[in-house]
């Protein structure tokens, strides 16, 4: 970005150059989920963070990180559809998440691995099919098929 955001940390072009460390890189990699940039910046951004953001998965990218106009508007529009989005790696055909605590009772697990499936089943592109098992796991112990109706 060319000038600093109030919504969000900004590093300014002039500032790609404290980055060419990799400690310093790493530490940034680690402290954020999302990376967003700028379109006209793009070349720079893959050439000064592509080493370390490409493999840990958090380089810009068009669908989800790269602002095609510099205003709080916009970025205020892409922090909204970051929020709503599920990050989901292709090499991995599964998600792990929690649902509860041991604490809980069986009711409130069951209504959180709903609300978790149902939510995850929407966002896929065929629904359902997509879907080959659901497994409910504690801390230690052994994954349990759940049965879909």
């Amino acid at each position: 970005m060319a000038k600093k955001s109030s919504l969000i940390d900004t590093i300014t072009q002039p500032e790609f150059q404290k980055f060419k460390e990799k400690k310093e890189l790493k530490k940034l990699v680690k402290k954020y989920d999302y990376f967003i940039a700028v379109a006209p910046l793009m070349p720079s951004v893959a050439t000064t963070f592509g080493k370390v953001l490409g493999p840990a998965g958090k380089m810009p990218s068009p669908q989800l990180g790269v602002l095609t106009q510099e205003n709080d508007g916009a970025i205020q529009d892409l922090l909204n559809r970051i929020s709503k989005s599920v990050k989901v790696r292709a090499k991995e055909a599964s998600i792990k998440l929690p649902i509860g605590k041991e604490s809980m009772k069986d009711e409130q697990i069951m209504e959180n691995l709903k609300i978790a499936y149902d939510g995850i089943v929407n966002a896929l592109p065929t629904k359902r099919e997509n879907v080959r098992s659901v497994m409910l796991k504690l801390t230690m112990s052994e994954p349990l098929r759940v049965e879909l109706k």
